[in-house]
């Protein structure tokens, strides 16, 4: 069957499992056929994934020391904002907004769906000094004629990449997965507020992005009750 053709990952199977699916139930819906035969085909079972290793705070450091004002911006952007890569990239000095007594950032997320997202106050002006009313990471291209002295565009995804690795020597996701686990925990284990701040859609993502350390899992069994049984 095509579905169990070739060797397909798990995840490749139940897409084309839901593909036809979906294809058969039109032929249905329409009268072009009586039955779906794809209905008795099983669901295909994907194994939970396992949260990554977030970036240990020896890199988080290395990078808030670097000589490099960009690196060490973009660092703080994903490691203690939990911005992804593309959203670094597009971080304007516009996007930073009051917020009560503080300051808050726009982050412009996947899909177009921006999010709020509380801030220090010194990375505010950070932001706003590097930025100087444009782009705080702008593009390497043709120079803008309507502002004169600062860049067209904002600069690649590919660039805050090579530039946070290049810095730390973890990758830009790592980071986010560190200020993910951190926020979890200090918003007392509230996966909504981790949901809000993270910008996921599904809550699905959001439990596969927890990385629980072995060290904690431990301390649950040990404190667990013990019972005997004769």
């Amino acid at each position: 069957m095509w579905i169990a053709d070739g060797d397909w990952s798990l995840q490749a199977k139940a897409s084309r499992r839901a593909a036809l699916m979906q294809f058969y139930r039109y032929l249905v819906r329409t009268g072009m056929m009586q039955n779906n035969p794809v209905e008795t085909v099983p669901g295909i079972r994907r194994p939970r994934p396992i949260a990554k290793q977030p970036a240990p705070e020896e890199a988080v450091m290395q990078g808030l020391v670097s000589a490099d004002t960009e690196a060490r911006l973009m660092v703080q952007l994903c490691s203690q904002v939990g911005l992804r890569r593309e959203e670094i990239s597009k971080v304007a000095a516009s996007d930073i907004v009051a917020y009560g007594d503080g300051y808050a950032l726009c982050v412009h997320g996947k899909g177009g769906k921006d999010r709020i997202v509380p801030i220090s106050a010194l990375l505010a002006r950070d932001i706003q000094a590097k930025a100087n009313g444009g782009w705080l990471f702008p593009g390497k291209g043709e120079r803008c004629w309507l502002f004169p002295g600062k860049y067209k565009g904002h600069c690649c995804v590919d660039h805050v990449y090579r530039v946070i690795k290049r810095a730390t020597g973890w990758a830009t996701h790592s980071f986010r997965r560190r200020f993910g686990r951190i926020s979890y925990e200090v918003s007392g284990n509230n996966p909504r507020a981790f949901q809000e701040l993270l910008g996921h859609d599904s809550p699905a993502t959001t439990q596969s992005s927890i990385l629980v350390p072995s060290a904690d899992l431990r301390e649950i069994t040990e404190k667990s009750p013990i019972t005997i049984i004769t």
